[in-house]
């Protein structure tokens, strides 16, 4: 039990275990692991007496990854643990690379769905205005963004841009993006001028 708790507190790379043990004995713990979301990874040895095909497969019956019997030399313990760390880590790697694919996927059907809300609205949505910010914040959302903004071009001859809607803007950036002037140099107004569309990220 104290060898649990231990593991709970701070888990190994590998356990190690005889499975005669006063109190909870090898089998029981090995058990123990498996049953605990946060330990069942962990590769588990068992160490006996018991020889034979019966006695190994018992201990693997209980969720051991190897059986060792006793008597054995140290290079052959220090082969199969040495062994079984590779196979954790390959474990761990893979378990991740799950993981990361699973969370890009929920991602992907979160942008879906809010893509698939956003064209509803665009049919529905008599407010333009409304309709402008919704497109604002839903592509600041799908593109991970802290601000975002549309602005608009106004017609010959002013040729500026106005700001239409925003997010995350202080009070000085919306100070000089709320009207840009032909000839102020920003990324936007220099291709305005060229008569090209430009996407700033």
């Amino acid at each position: 039990h104290d060898a649990l708790r231990a593991m709970g507190e701070e888990p190994p790379d590998l356990v190690l275990s005889d499975v005669m043990m006063p109190g909870m004995d090898g089998f029981e713990l090995t058990r123990a692991i498996r049953e605990d979301a946060a330990l069942r990874e962990l590769p588990v040895i068992l160490l006996s007496a018991r020889a034979g095909e019966e006695a190994t497969i018992e201990g693997l019956a209980h969720g051991a990854d190897d059986y060792l019997v006793k008597p054995f030399g140290a290079r052959e313990l220090l082969a199969r643990v040495g062994g079984h760390l590779e196979l954790a880590m390959v474990r761990k790697q893979a378990h991740a690379a799950i993981r990361e694919r699973e969370a890009r996927l929920a991602e992907d059907l979160s942008d879906t769905e809010l893509l698939r809300s956003l064209g509803d609205q665009l049919t529905a949505e008599e407010d333009t205005q409304a309709l402008i910010e919704r497109v604002v914040e839903d592509a600041r959302q799908l593109m991970r963004a802290d601000f975002a903004s549309m602005q608009g071009l106004d017609s010959a001859p002013t040729r500026g841009l106005r700001l239409l809607a925003h997010h995350g803007f202080n009070d000085e950036t919306l100070g000089f993006w709320t009207r840009v002037e032909p000839g102020h140099g920003t990324s936007g107004v220099l291709a305005l001028e060229a008569g090209q569309r430009v996407v700033i990220a």
